[in-house]
């Protein structure tokens, strides 16, 4: 617990959890294994490891395969199937499940409401505008989903999990994969004041877009009838394509019927709820261009 609560506050309570349950107490854990252990040469050398091979995710993680549609001029044939790999990601209900139940859960802002400023010398008021909570795309969000038909034999209380996904191409050097785009995901039920902080651990890593490999040149060169400038509009096509078949996978069948329905969830300060996840913004850069 010292260690925890020193040096960098991004420790969070269920990682630390993590590290002693999955590392520590590992039955291959040997502590002679991290004897000479540098972690700038280690990153060093994943940086420097093109294949990926040496790069190892969590048991949380998935990794998984996309397939998209590459679009012909043959109506005969139709599209050419073509399969992407290496789509590492978190399943979304799986990240909200982690954020819910920890400590920092606990300053997390479950029913929304209008901040209003009223003038000492007029009395006059005015609506204040400053998180993602006091909203109204938050509040009719919360007026939707307390009017959707109950469950049978579900008293709950009714929350709204906000998300805010973001992601950029410039914040993979130290991992080595400069043509993958991280996701990142925060939630709106914390402040902002709290959410920005370097040092929050606010922010969850859920995956990593691959990107186009550059062997897509050699079939979209194999297609019959293509010219230069439309191959340059292919190629963006694909792009997208791709982007939109991973956000396929991530909104997957789990998230569509906690969408829908909600899914009950031990919070923080022990009372169960029913959360139902929403989407309120996405802050990205355009893959495909």
């Amino acid at each position: 617990m010292s260690w925890m609560h020193s040096g960098s506050h991004r420790k969070l309570e269920n990682e630390v959890q993590r590290l002693v349950k999955d590392v520590l107490q590992a039955e291959d854990f040997d502590v002679q294994h991290l004897e000479a252990f540098s972690v700038r040469r280690s990153l060093r050398d994943l940086d420097r490891d093109n294949s990926g091979n040496n790069i190892i995710f969590p048991d949380d993680w998935i990794e998984t395969d996309v397939t998209i549609d590459i679009p012909t001029k043959s109506r005969e044939e139709g599209p050419t199937a073509y399969t992407i790999p290496g789509f590492h990601y978190r399943p979304l209900l799986e990240v909200i499940r982690a954020a819910f139940t920890d400590v920092q859960a606990g300053a997390f802002h479950l029913s929304p409401f209008k901040r209003l400023w009223k003038d000492p010398l007029d009395d006059k008021q005015e609506r204040i505008y400053d998180e993602l909570y006091s909203s109204d795309a938050w509040l009719e969000a919360q007026d939707d989903v307390q009017k959707l038909p109950k469950d049978p034999g579900c008293s709950l209380e009714r929350v709204i999990a906000g998300l805010m996904f973001f992601s950029d191409a410039t914040h993979l050097a130290n991992f080595g994969t400069a043509k993958a785009w991280p996701l990142y995901l925060y939630f709106g039920n914390l402040t902002k004041y709290a959410r920005t902080l370097p040092q929050s651990g606010a922010c969850h890593l859920v995956g990593f877009f691959p990107s186009l490999p550059d062997r897509v040149k050699d079939v979209l060169s194999g297609l019959s009838g293509i010219s230069k400038t439309g191959m340059t509009s292919l190629h963006t096509h694909c792009r997208r394509e791709l982007f939109q078949a991973c956000w396929d996978i991530l909104l997957d069948e789990d998230f569509i019927r906690a969408y829908r329905h909600g899914f009950v969830l031990k919070c923080a300060d022990g009372v169960l709820r029913r959360v139902f996840p929403r989407i309120f913004t996405y802050s990205a850069d355009y893959p495909e261009k």
